[in-house]
């Protein structure tokens, strides 16, 4: 640094946009950092005039405590609870982050929301801090002291290897963290199922799925929460997290009722014109079907571990080769 005075002209904002205009009465601070090292102005020898040095705005206020709860108005319509929520050996927590860019070697954390999906009935939980060292010690100690062992989320490909890479950064030990399975519900609503699918389509976010089920989308853009959080209006961001706590934890219950519970038939007493009726004879195995392939003998799955295509073949099947890559396939 030199020992020269620099003048820096702040211009205020003058759009029409009011939303992160702060309230009456309300006051920020905020640290000036320089984008750029600081050095002596130079006059431009084609525009002939200096060069605009470019700084960036870092809240300095931190909230009360580091742990915050907060309800959300309107909630979503959240199913009720069913037998195979409680199933013994998976305990399961949805997590959710929201960070300041992707690349977790360039941004940081600055929420973690997450909350136990077996009591639906508490509002998520939300660490906020400045420190964010502090927030993923926290949350390491919630995963330990809670005994879990699978992470729910959307998209959570994006959180696990941000949170991790973040704990890297620090040097943080988190086993506990790095041991849990992924329960990620974007795959799920992509393609169907968990398993590897080809060709899978391009998911809805979070936000427009929850708005297709319960007309329940996010409150605010993801930039709309980064602006509010750069003013300090870090209920904002509070909100904005446990809110998508709310969409995962309502997608995650819907998911698994319609996928993990049987579906049952009942008769119809109605008689409505022109219904057909179909008779069910459930211990008729016979197939109705005429062409060939709907007699096919029993078959096993086999999946190569390389490239992990599947295929089936006939039970009798004893090894197979990848059709694609070539390698030994093994029968699941």
């Amino acid at each position: 640094m030199t020992d020269e005075t620099f003048e820096i002209q702040i211009e205020p904002y003058t759009g029409d946009d009011e939303v992160f205009v702060p309230g009456t009465g309300t006051s920020f601070n905020f640290e000036l950092t320089p984008i750029a090292p600081i050095v002596p102005p130079v006059v431009d020898p084609i525009e002939g005039v200096i060069p605009p040095i470019e700084f960036q705005l870092t809240p300095v206020t931190t909230p009360t405590g580091t742990t915050l709860p907060y309800y959300i108005p309107p909630s979503p319509i959240i199913p009720g609870q069913f037998p195979t929520l409680s199933a013994s050996g998976t305990k399961r927590l949805c997590l959710n982050i929201e960070t300041t860019g992707f690349k977790p070697w360039e941004r940081q954390i600055i929420a973690i929301g997450f909350q136990d999906p077996l009591t639906p009935d508490k509002p998520p939980t939300v660490i906020i801090n400045n420190d964010e060292k502090t927030m993923l010690k926290q949350l390491f100690t919630v995963i330990k002291s809670g005994g879990y062992n699978e992470l729910v989320g959307y998209g959570l490909s994006f959180d696990f290897r941000f949170v991790l890479i973040r704990a890297m950064k620090y040097d943080i030990s988190c086993k506990e963290f790095y041991d849990l399975k992924l329960y990620d519900l974007m795959q799920a609503i992509a393609q169907g199922k968990f398993s590897y699918m080809y060709y899978a389509p391009k998911p809805p976010s979070l936000s427009d799925i929850s708005d297709f089920f319960w007309g329940y989308p996010k409150p605010f853009t993801d930039l709309e929460m980064m602006k509010y959080w750069k003013l300090g209006q870090l209920d904002k961001v509070i909100e904005f997290t446990s809110s998508q706590i709310s969409r995962i934890l309502a997608l995650y219950y819907l998911f698994r009722k319609i996928s993990e519970s049987s579906f049952t038939t009942s008769l119809i007493s109605e008689k409505r014109p022109g219904a057909a009726i179909l008779a069910i004879n459930p211990t008729d195995n016979s197939s109705r079907l005429t062409f060939a392939e709907a007699n096919n003998p029993d078959t096993k799955l086999f999946r190569c571990p390389n490239c992990m295509s599947e295929m089936r073949l006939p039970i009798s099947t004893v090894s197979a080769t990848c059709s694609i890559c070539g390698e030994p396939m093994e029968a699941l």
